[in-house]
């Protein structure tokens, strides 16, 4: 009996050895039910994590259904995401089931929807700084070195192919008496304007930037500490992930392109204006991101009367605004703030002002090993100047597109 009950044990030990190394294959199948424009993305990125030990499988769907081989028994999340692009405007997709449990070879649906992408700008060096050439009686101002970092603040994977960047032309607020060539209906209040939309290049597949990693914008992508620049002071922007490099300026050589750095491109100039590079003042602007509503088109440009003269502006509807900070010269401007809420309650300012090699940059903490910026729509109370301008400050990851 004895050795009859160790046979059995020893059967019965290896059937679970065998259930434990056996694989399965799991399908997933997409619904995308929920995407409400004609176009869908081409394909997926499709992800399953076991939830105990955190090993993961990535594969990439056909059209809306991916087939993941050689899963092992266990519990998992399956996640998707995905993007597509009409008209230049890329909508970011998304979804997850969680707490899945393969035993055998199973079938699982995610819905697809719309992500609300949640970037926000992490850091912006706007002031410029200072430097002493060689045998010069007297310093110099730069502000070449400018940058923007926007950090990926949410849990989804967001494309940011066609996301626009631009600052609120000032003449354009405090409106009482003036005209704008808005079409029929539309509310002045639903817009803020510029003079300049810079658009992040890319079919809709192309950039996509993961949870906690940043990407960042620079006016040049130059080593600017180097001799001919500052001489060893100021920041290496020479491996940012795009730069404000417009054709015109290349074709007149009025600026170094970096090869190894993608331009941003010209999404909109309005009437006359040149387009060289983009030099957003080193007092401080108001800064905005957003994926716009309806493409960028020259026929959306609209006048701008003060009762004086018009003034050629783009406008930018409100609800399409991902985020917006406000920076100034000093408190003492703080009283002609532009805009308030759903914007930016807030209003920043570098304590040293222009040319002092300070910079504004948003707090946040570490959360389940990521960090979590802090977003109240109030810069006061988001950002923090400091002293040192860094890349990707506090570590976050940068994406590899390269």
């Amino acid at each position: 009996m004895k050795k009859i009950f160790i046979i059995l044990a020893g059967i019965a030990l290896l059937a679970s050895c065998k259930t434990l190394t056996k694989t399965h294959i799991v399908t997933v199948n997409i619904d995308e039910s929920k995407i409400t424009s004609s176009v869908k993305p081409e394909s997926y990125s499709v992800t399953i994590k076991n939830v105990v030990t955190q090993q993961e499988k990535n594969v990439t769907s056909t059209k809306a259904t991916a087939v993941i081989e050689g899963v092992y028994a266990g519990v998992y999340n399956v996640s998707i995401a995905g993007s597509a692009t009409e008209d230049g405007i890329t909508k970011n997709y998304s979804g997850t089931v969680a707490n899945v449990s393969v035993l055998a070879d199973a079938t699982v649906t995610v819905a697809a929807e719309v992500v609300e992408p949640a970037l926000v700008f992490k850091e912006i060096y706007y002031t410029g700084c200072k430097y002493t050439a060689p045998g010069a009686e007297k310093e110099s101002n730069y502000f070449k070195d400018q940058f923007y970092e926007i950090y990926n603040n949410s849990d989804n994977t967001i494309y940011v192919d066609g996301l626009c960047i631009g600052t609120v032309y000032n003449r354009t607020v405090n409106t009482s008496g003036y005209t704008y060539s808005l079409p029929e209906g539309e509310d002045v209040k639903d817009y803020v304007f510029t003079q300049y939309v810079w658009k992040v290049p890319g079919d809709g597949t192309q950039y996509p930037l993961q949870p906690g990693e940043s990407f960042v914008m620079a006016q040049q992508a130059l080593n600017h500490t180097l001799d001919g620049n500052t001489y060893g002071k100021s920041l290496d922007l020479s491996k940012v992930e795009f730069e404000f490099i417009s054709e015109e300026i290349i074709a007149n050589g009025r600026c170094t392109d970096n090869p190894d750095v993608p331009n941003m491109l010209v999404g909109h100039k309005c009437g006359t204006n040149k387009t060289l590079q983009w030099l957003t003042s080193a007092t401080g602007e108001y800064y905005v991101i957003w994926f716009p509503e309806k493409k960028i088109a020259p026929e959306n440009e609209i006048t701008f009367d003060n009762g004086i003269s018009t003034f050629p502006v783009y406008p930018i509807k409100k609800s399409d605004i991902i985020d917006a900070v406000e920076a100034g010269k000093d408190e003492a401007s703080s009283k002609n703030k532009l805009y308030f809420s759903p914007l930016d309650d807030g209003y920043l300012f570098c304590p040293e002002g222009n040319y002092s090699f300070q910079s504004i940059a948003r707090k946040g903490e570490t959360k389940n090993g990521r960090l979590v910026l802090v977003d109240t729509n109030n810069s006061n109370n988001d950002f923090e100047y400091k002293t040192d301008p860094q890349l990707r400050r506090g570590g976050v990851g940068a994406p590899n597109w390269k």
